[in-house]
C-alpha cells in the first residue's frame, strides 16, 4: 500500500527583524516541499478574521514550526516601549505558545548574532522553548549549507513517519506523535444525506450559486509585494541603456562557450525593462533606436579554482552591448552572423573575471545587457532562462512601456535550447500588473538544461 504524507511547515518571524533572511529561507522550503505546505505571512490573514483562530488552525495543522530569531527578536518593543514578546496579543508569542501546547515540533533558527534566549527572558508560556534544540543559519557563504541541513532533518522526519505508516498498512500520518490512523471511509448513504441537507439549505435561503473563497497564498502575497516594490524602484528611474562596447571588446573567429563546471548557479533572476522599446523605421535600422535592457542577478558558488564565468548572448537585432555591474569583464564578438534554425543571429561571448572569489564562497553577479533594435516582430517577442543543476529557482520580471501593455502571454519550456517549446505545466508563481504593465514568473526547482520562456503579444 502506498503511503501519502505531507510535511506542513509554519514559519514564525518578526517582519521588522529578519524578513530578507526569512524570504530566502522560505524560497528554499517552498522549492522543496511546495507552496501549499509552507505558511509564512500572517499579514495575509483576511480582513475581519480573528487572527487567533486562523493562526491556531494553521499551527495545529503544521508538523513543524520554525522560529526565525534575529538580533532584535527578543528586544522588539511596541510603540509604548513594552517588550512585544511579553504582550498577550503578540503574534509571535501566540504562534509559539500554540505550537508548544499542540505538540508541534518547534525549531529555533538563530540568524545573525542571535543567541538562544534563557527562561528568565521569556514569558511563562514560552519558557519551554529554552529546552528545544535549534540550529544556527549563518550568512553567505554558509547559508545554503545550513538550510540544506535543516531540510535534510525535515525530510528524515517526514520519511520516518511515512515508513511507520506504511509498515502499519495505514495511510494518514501524524508527524507530531508518529501515530497513524486508518483511512476514513464514508458510506454512500451518509454522503447522500449530506448533499440533500446542503441542497435544502441552498433552496431555503434562495441561493442558486455557491461561491467558494480560498485563503490567499501567503508566499504569493509576499512575493507580489516584493515584485511591486521592484517595479516601483525600476520605473522611478529612466531606462538604463548600455550604448558602448567595453575597451577590451574584440572580434573572434569562434565564440564557443567554455566549461563552467567549477561554478554552481543557485538562483537566476531576470528583469527585462522594455520601456526603451520603439518601432524601428526601415531607414533607421542601422542606428541605435530601440533599446531593451535585461538585468540578470545570479547567486553562485565557486567550487574549484577558476578565473572566469563565461556566458553567451544572441540577438537578431542590430547588436547587443553587455556590462557586468560588479566584476571586471570582457566581450568577444563572433565575426559575421550565426544561425539558429533559419534565424540570423549575432553572437557575443562574455567573460567575467571572478578570480578574486575564494573557492567555496557564494557570491552574486549582476549584469545589464541592452538589445538594440530587437523584438520588432512577434516571433522575436520572448525572453528565456536556463535551468541549472543546483538551482533552487529561476524567475522573470518583464516591465512593459506605460503606453504599450501586453495583451496576452504564454509560459513555455523545452528540454534543450534546440527543442520546440511547449506550454509549461509545472509548479510556479505567476502574477501580472493591474494594467498589464508587468509579468512575473517564478519557477521553483528548475530542471537542469531546460529552457524557460515567456512569450507575449502586444
Amino acid at each position: 500500500m502506498s503511503t501519502c504524507f505531507h510535511m506542513r511547515i509554519f514559519v514564525s518571524y518578526r517582519r521588522e527583524g529578519a524578513s530578507y533572511q526569512t524570504g530566502r529561507l522560505c524560497d528554499r522550503l517552498v522549492a522543496r516541499f511546495g507552496r501549499d505546505q509552507v505558511f509564512y505571512d500572517t499579514q495575509s490573514i483576511p480582513l475581519g478574521s480573528d487572527y487567533r483562530e486562523v493562526i491556531r488552525r494553521e499551527v495545529e495543522r503544521s508538523d513543524a514550526l520554525l522560529i526565525v530569531i534575529g538580533d532584535g527578536w527578543l528586544d522588539a518593543r511596541d510603540s509604548a516601549g513594552n517588550l512585544r514578546l511579553h504582550q498577550p496579543d503578540d503574534f509571535v508569542r501566540f504562534e509559539i505558545a500554540t505550537a508548544l501546547g499542540a505538540g508541534v515540533a518547534v525549531i529555533p533558527l538563530l540568524f545573525d548574532r542571535a543567541a538562544m534566549p534563557v527562561a528568565e527572558q521569556l514569558p511563562p508560556d514560552l519558557r519551554e522553548l529554552t529546552f528545544r534544540n535549534g540550529q544556527r543559519i549563518q550568512p553567505d557563504p554558509n547559508f545554503h549549507e545550513d538550510v540544506d541541513r535543516l531540510i535534510e532533518w525535515l525530510e528524515k522526519t517526514a520519511k520516518g513517519a511515512a515508513t511507520q505508516a506504511q509498515n502499519a498498512g495505514q495511510s494518514d500520518v501524524d508527524f507530531k506523535t508518529g501515530a497513524t490512523a486508518a483511512p476514513r471511509r464514508f458510506p454512500a448513504r451518509r454522503i447522500f444525506l449530506a448533499l440533500l441537507i446542503l441542497l435544502s439549505v441552498a433552496g431555503a435561503t434562495g441561493f442558486g450559486v455557491w461561491k467558494w473563497i480560498s485563503r490567499p497564498d501567503p508566499i504569493a502575497e509576499l512575493r507580489r509585494r516584493e515584485v511591486e516594490h521592484d517595479v516601483a524602484m525600476l520605473t522611478a528611474q529612466p531606462p538604463l541603456l548600455v550604448r558602448e562596447k567595453p575597451a577590451n571588446y574584440r572580434e573572434v573567429d569562434a565564440a564557443s562557450l567554455g566549461d563552467n563546471a567549477a561554478i554552481n548557479i543557485l538562483s537566476s533572476r531576470l528583469t527585462v525593462d522594455l520601456r526603451g522599446w520603439k518601432d524601428v523605421p526601415a531607414d533607421r535600422s542601422a542606428e541605435l533606436v530601440s533599446g531593451v535592457t535585461m538585468y540578470t542577478r545570479m547567486e553562485m558558488v565557486k567550487t574549484a579554482p577558476v578565473d572566469h564565468y563565461q556566458d553567451q548572448f544572441r540577438t537578431s537585432g542590430l547588436d547587443l552591448y553587455y556590462k557586468c555591474l560588479n566584476f571586471p569583464f570582457s566581450v568577444e564578438a563572433l565575426k559575421g552572423d550565426s544561425f539558429v534554425g533559419t534565424d540570423r543571429m549575432k553572437v557575443r561571448k562574455t567573460l567575467v573575471d571572478i578570480s578574486s572569489i575564494p573557492v567555496g564562497q557564494e557570491f552574486i553577479m549582476r549584469d545589464a545587457t541592452t538589445f538594440w533594435n530587437s523584438l520588432q516582430t512577434e516571433p522575436e517577442q520572448w525572453f528565456g532562462l536556463l535551468g541549472y543543476k543546483r538551482s533552487f529557482l529561476v524567475s522573470f520580471l518583464i516591465v512593459f512601456p506605460t503606453d504599450k501593455p501586453f495583451k496576452s502571454y504564454t509560459l513555455m519550456s523545452s528540454r534543450t535550447g534546440k527543442d520546440t517549446p511547449t506550454p509549461y505545466v509545472g509548479p510556479r508563481i505567476v502574477m501580472t500588473g493591474p494594467t498589464n504593465n508587468w509579468i512575473f514568473w517564478e519557477v521553483p526547482s528548475p530542471q537542469e538544461g531546460y529552457v524557460y520562456r515567456v512569450h507575449w503579444k502586444w
